[in-house]
C-alpha cells in the first residue's frame, strides 16, 4: 500500500511535522510505502531538524496569486506525485489554503486529520474572514471527500459540530521524537532536592498557558518548604520569553525557572528521566505529543482540560494524571 501523508510545512517542522514523521515511520514498519508531499524545507526548523524520514516530495505552487483561493501543484512536481501513485493521501493541518491542492491534484480516497485546527479559538483569532472563505471552499473541494480523522475526543466534538454527519475517526497520537530514543547526558545539574517540574514545546506564552504556569510556581512556592523548579524546555515562540523572565522577576522566582532551549531528543529523554513531574497547561492543544512522552517516560502530570491526550479516559482518570480547569 502506497500512502502520501500531504504537509506543506513539513520542512519546517513543529508538533504536527513530528506526528507525520511518527506515523509515517510507524506505516513503514508495517510494510507501507510512505512519501510525504511537503514544501522546500526551512533553514531552521523548529525542534531542530527533523533526521532521517520518509521520502519526501517537494512541490511549489504554479501560482503564488492564486494560492490562497485555489492551490495547484507545478507541472514539473505534479510527475514525481503521479509516479508514486498513491492509494490514498493523509492531509495534516488546518487551516492551510495549501491542503486544496492535494483534493486538485489526487482522485481517490483522503484522510483528513485537522491537528486542532478545528477548534473555535482557532477560528476566533486572527483573519477571521480569511478563514471563513477559506472553510467554505474547503468544505466543497476537500471536506466533503475526506474521512476526517480526530486525534481526541475533544477534536472529534470540533469535527461534528462544523461538519455534521459527516465520518469520524478517533485515533490517539504517539509521542514525538524523544519518546524511543534513550537518554543521554543530563542538561541540568545535580538534584540537591529539590521538586523539579518540566514543561516541553514551543515557548507560545498564550496558546502554552505559560502565564498561568509561572504564576502558580509563585503561589505554589510561598506554600511548600521543599524547593520548586520550573524548568522550560523548547524553542521561543514571538517573545514570549522576554514576558516570561520579566514576569518571573516581578514575582521573585526568577531563580526557579531554567530555560534549556531547544534540545536534542536525547537530551529532552533525559529531562524526563531527571524531572519529578510533568506540567502543561495549554488554553489549546490538539493531543501533546510531549505529554505522551512524558507518560511514556513514567512521570506524574499535572494537565489542562484542554490538552486532547487528557481527554482520553485510559490517560485522564489515571491516579498519577491531574486534569485542572484551564
Amino acid at each position: 500500500m502506497r500512502v502520501l501523508h500531504w504537509y506543506p510545512k513539513y520542512g519546517g517542522g513543529g508538533g504536527v511535522a513530528n506526528a507525520v514523521l511518527g506515523l509515517a515511520t510507524a506505516q513503514k514498519l508495517r510494510g507501507a510505502e510512505v512519501a510525504v508531499a511537503t514544501m522546500p524545507a526551512c533553514a531552521n526548523q523548529l525542534y531542530g531538524p527533523l533526521g532521517d524520514g520518509p521520502r519526501q516530495l517537494i512541490w511549489r505552487p504554479s501560482s503564488n496569486l492564486l494560492r490562497v483561493f485555489w492551490p495547484h501543484v507545478r507541472a514539473a512536481d505534479r510527475i514525481a506525485i503521479d509516479e508514486f501513485a498513491p492509494d490514498v493521501i493523509h492531509v495534516h493541518g488546518e487551516f492551510n489554503p495549501d491542503n486544496l491542492a492535494a483534493a486538485a491534484v489526487f482522485s481517490g480516497p483522503l484522510v483528513l486529520s485537522p491537528h486542532g485546527g478545528f477548534n473555535p479559538h482557532v477560528f476566533a483569532r486572527g483573519r477571521k474572514r480569511i478563514k471563513r472563505l477559506y472553510f467554505a471552499l474547503a468544505r466543497r473541494a476537500l471536506y466533503r471527500r475526506a474521512v476526517l480523522h480526530a486525534i481526541s475526543p475533544l477534536e472529534a466534538l470540533d469535527i461534528e459540530r462544523l461538519l455534521p454527519g459527516r465520518p469520524v475517526y478517533c485515533v490517539q497520537q504517539g509521542p514525538g521524537m524523544a519518546g524511543g530514543t534513550p537518554p543521554g547526558a543530563s542538561p541540568l545539574p545535580p538534584n540537591d532536592g529539590r521538586l523539579r517540574l518540566l514543561f516541553v514545546g514551543r515557548l507560545n506564552l498564550r496558546e502554552k498557558g505559560l502565564d498561568l504556569m509561572v504564576e502558580a510556581l509563585a503561589l505554589a512556592q510561598r506554600q511548600s518548604a521543599r524547593r520548586l523548579e520550573l524548568v522550560l524546555c523548547g524553542p521561543d515562540w514571538v517573545g514570549s520569553r522576554v514576558w516570561l523572565e520579566q514576569r518571573l522577576a516581578e514575582l521573585g522566582c526568577r531563580d526557579r525557572v531554567v530555560f534549556t532551549g531547544c534540545l536534542q531528543p536525547a537530551a529532552v529523554a533525559a529531562l524526563y528521566r531527571d524531572c519529578d513531574c510533568y506540567i502543561q497547561l495549554s488554553r489549546l492543544e490538539g493531543f501533546g505529543l510531549s505529554v505522551a512522552e512524558a507518560l511514556l517516560a513514567g512521570m506524574p502530570a499535572i494537565l489542562s482540560d484542554q490538552i486532547g491526550a487528557a481527554a482520553f479516559p485510559e490517560i485522564g482518570e489515571q491516579p498519577h494524571v491531574a486534569v485542572v480547569p484551564c
